[in-house]
């Protein structure tokens, strides 16, 4: 008879208890403060650029604030879903199912970890290679008290190579630690909704180990330039001038033209 693992178990009853709580038992409330923040910085520069009739260079920070509106809307939205009853939320997964869950976890995984206190479960991946660009491991930490919610999780990079003109976009698919899941976002969503705690960390490992470049926010051959608000080039960071008037980044060019 194959030996049990008692701080597995252990693990597996907590989790157990923990998913079939009573789902308004336990929530956090955390709102969406760096989108909001960076909505305030975009604004301000935008009515810089107005005033100095930056034409390039407003709509360029109009379009970057738009985006990052529609993060803050969806990060506003989720929050507003995750306060709502679910009706879905317990799982199906058994104590065996929770527990031979774990153990696959720490066989495929570099590192796995349970706060108990703060109730995450924060799996490691190996180091995530795109096209030659390494980006180094991510954690994906789960909060198991809120499975029955919308995107109970964050992808932080352990050890990260940001892209030069955004350092909260650590993958072309991250930004500020949130996970654009693409057509990952329904097997994702079902498999929490069961308690299939091993199948999504492979569907975000297998997500984070993709790339399409039609919906990144930085597109891995932009990775180690700026593009420049003026004309719309891509250069290098140190080949980059800050126009005095609108803190916009230009290109040499467009700084002397």
């Amino acid at each position: 008879m194959t030996e049990r693992n008692r701080p597995l178990e252990r693990m597996a009853w907590q989790l157990f208890e923990l998913f079939n709580a009573t789902p308004r038992s336990r929530f956090k409330i955390e709102l969406p403060v760096a989108p909001w923040q960076e909505c305030v910085r975009l604004a301000k520069l935008i009515r810089k650029a107005q005033a100095h009739d930056c034409v390039h260079a407003t709509e360029h920070l109009l379009q970057q604030f738009l985006e990052t509106q529609q993060t803050l809307i969806s990060r506003l939205t989720a929050l507003q879903q995750e306060l709502k009853p679910s009706s879905n939320a317990s799982p199906r997964s058994t104590v065996s199912d929770l527990y031979l869950d774990l153990k696959a976890l720490h066989e495929e995984f570099a590192s796995v970890e349970y706060d108990r206190h703060n109730h995450q479960l924060t799996v490691t991946t190996d180091e995530i290679v795109l096209d030659d660009l390494q980006l180094g491991p991510f954690a994906i930490v789960l909060e198991c008290d809120q499975l029955g919610n919308v995107s109970p999780f964050r992808v932080e990079a352990t050890d990260a190579n940001p892209a030069s003109g955004s350092s909260q976009t650590t993958h072309p698919h991250i930004q500020n630690d949130t996970l654009c899941e693409g057509e990952g976002r329904v097997p994702l969503e079902r498999a929490l909704r069961e308690g299939r705690l091993f199948d999504f960390f492979l569907i975000v490992r297998q997500i984070l180990g993709s790339y399409n470049p039609d919906s990144a926010f930085v597109r891995i051959d932009e990775w180690h330039g700026l593009t420049c608000q003026d004309c719309g080039s891509t250069v290098d960071a140190d080949d980059r001038d800050s126009c005095l008037r609108c803190e916009s980044d230009l290109c040499s060019d467009c700084s002397y033209g």
